[in-house]
């Protein structure tokens, strides 16, 4: 298997707890799944054939609850490179706060991904296929700021963020080991 050179600069498979209740105006609503297909750093509105992670990360915010984030980036886009192919998202700016609750991006979910099987402190056997790279996102900018409830980031290689990878606002993050 080969590893990349920033394999383990970071590597997340973690669950981010960010604490405290947030109150959502507006009916329920079922649970979608947002799906990016490109590395492109898209604004809205947002198209289905091509949705950015920060359109969803907009659309999880607007719809307030429960979503899950996937990936299924086609190996031939911009920005994906290698056997399986790694495919790197480098926002322009930072990315908007995730203020939805119980909201799930799994960077697993891309294909050619595996998650680690081995147990803590023996080792990791991952392959992560999705790397968001902060280096042109500006000075100061946070990598995945979750300031929702309940919320899950794993599956994902995040690196060159100059303040922190995945921050909590309400309460320190906590990150657990894979699943």
């Amino acid at each position: 298997m080969r590893h990349h050179p920033w394999h383990r600069s970071l590597i997340l498979s973690a669950a981010v707890v960010a604490g405290g209740l947030v109150a959502l105006p507006g009916p329920a609503r079922a649970s979608a799944t947002l799906v990016v297909n490109t590395t492109a750093d898209l604004t809205a509105p947002c198209q289905a054939s091509a949705f950015s992670l920060r359109c969803a990360i907009a659309q999880a915010n607007a719809d307030g609850s429960g979503d899950t984030v996937e990936f299924h980036v086609p190996a031939t886009a911009a920005g994906c490179t290698g056997t399986p192919a790694v495919c790197t998202i480098q926002p322009r700016r930072a990315l908007p706060a995730l203020r939805a609750g119980s909201t799930v991006i799994d960077g697993g979910s891309q294909p050619g991904a595996v998650p680690d099987t081995l147990p803590l402190g023996k080792g990791d056997n991952a392959v992560i296929t999705v790397r968001l790279d902060g280096a042109l996102a500006g000075k100061g900018a946070d990598g995945i700021d979750i300031t929702g409830a309940h919320d899950t980031v794993k599956g994902l290689s995040i690196t060159g963020f100059k303040i922190c990878f995945v921050c909590g606002r309400t309460r320190p993050a906590t990150f657990e080991p894979p699943e």
